[in-house]
């Protein structure tokens, strides 16, 4: 299904195979229900039976019901809730697609309305979860914004951003876009109001009704702390970080724990063997464990080609990644799939650089869904000249 879609969107659509999936398409999931019906009303093709079929379906599929003497969302019916496979599949990536598809059907339908706001209650200041459902989410509600008319801003309406209680009007005269640029630590809101009639031109006809418009608010965030200050912490893996210094004879002649607030002396040069520990609690797909390290280090590659023989790490990887990536201020290992259970990770840096440095924590994450990771403690990390 997405295969054809990608397809579709590149210009190679394949009517005879979409015709196929189109008669079977009933007894598939919601998921790819909504697909091909939004693929087959957006290119206007189908048979009209088989393309009704998939609508009733899907609106047989979505339940309403009376609260308060108004008519909620419910829920759909999932054929299948086995989320978070290899195969990035959520409840909110299928509600999505099932909006998109039927407002696509039936914009005014007010029943696609409530699925809507069911879609954006679900959200919240971290998204929809993971990046995936996040990624449909936002495309539902781009297409549902999109769908009306661009037009310019009711020149009537005064929209104001505040800003600890600081107000900076924004122009939108005959604006279809108005934007402002603001760098504020005070928590902000937006006003929109409109001017009694005493402040009204003598010859300004009154507005039947209000056109509200649509914001879009980006927010960035600077970091809190240094991360040599930044403690260890769990939620949903466990790291833990050690280095461990490695003499001229190859030997470990010392390891010490990375520990926030702390420092970890070395001298010029020396050979120094990153140690984490991850603990998974439960077998998961695509995860990342990152180990950035201070810029004072220089990585060491045994992979290449050219690596000189103290690049080999004397510790050995639990389990082989499915990607290993090494750049100049980390070191990150990709796994398609990570069984439950705890796993060590080995890799050479040198000394290089004199001075102090930050080193970030070591992370282990879910690559879609930013709520599951752990931390190791940060440290500083102080290379000085070899004694002479």
């Amino acid at each position: 299904m997405e295969a054809l879609t990608a397809l579709a969107m590149a210009g190679h659509f394949d009517e005879a195979y979409a015709q196929d999936l189109l008669v079977g398409a009933v007894n598939s999931d919601l998921y790819d229900q909504a697909k091909i019906l939004h693929l087959f009303l957006k290119l206007g093709e189908g048979e009209r039976k088989g393309v009704q079929r998939l609508v009733n379906s899907l609106w047989q599929n979505a339940t309403f019901k009376l609260r308060d003497n108004r008519e909620v969302f419910e829920g759909l019916d999932y054929r299948d809730t086995s989320w978070g496979g290899l195969v990035l599949s959520s409840e909110v990536k299928t509600l999505a697609g099932v909006i998109r598809a039927l407002h696509r059907s039936a914009p005014e339908n007010p029943r696609v309305r409530l699925m809507i706001d069911n879609l954006v209650a679900r959200g919240n200041f971290n998204g929809w979860g993971s990046t995936n459902a996040n990624a449909a989410a936002l495309l539902t509600m781009a297409e549902v914004l999109e769908s009306s008319a661009l037009e310019t801003m009711d020149d009537d309406l005064v929209v104001e951003l505040l800003f600890d209680g600081k107000a900076q009007r924004v122009d939108t005269a005959n604006r279809a876009i108005a934007t402002y640029t603001a760098r504020e630590d005070a928590p902000g809101s937006i006003r929109v109001t409109r001017p009694q009639d005493a402040e009204r031109p003598q010859n300004a006809a009154r507005p039947q009704k209000a056109k509200m418009p649509h914001v879009w608010i980006s927010v960035d965030y600077v970091p809190e702390t240094s991360g040599d200050l930044l403690r260890q912490k769990s939620s949903g893996f466990a790291v833990e970080r050690e280095l461990l210094s490695i003499g001229e004879n190859g030997n470990i002649e010392d390891r010490r724990s990375a520990k926030a607030q702390e420092s970890l002396i070395f001298e010029m040069d020396t050979i120094v063997e990153e140690h984490i520990r991850v603990t998974n609690p439960e077998t998961s797909n695509f995860v990342a464990v990152r180990v950035p390290f201070a810029s004072g280090f220089e990585p060491l590659n045994p992979e290449l080609a050219t690596a000189p023989r103290e690049a080999k790490p004397q510790g050995q990887l639990t389990l082989k990644p499915s990607y290993t990536l090494y750049e100049d201020d980390r070191v990150t290992y990709y796994y398609d799939h990570l069984p439950k259970g705890t796993y060590d990770f080995y890799f050479r840096l040198r000394a290089s650089f004199e001075g102090s440095f930050t080193h970030p924590p070591a992370r282990a994450e879910l690559m879609y869904d930013a709520r599951l990771f752990g931390r190791s403690d940060g440290t500083r990390i102080v290379i000085r000249a070899a004694k002479r």
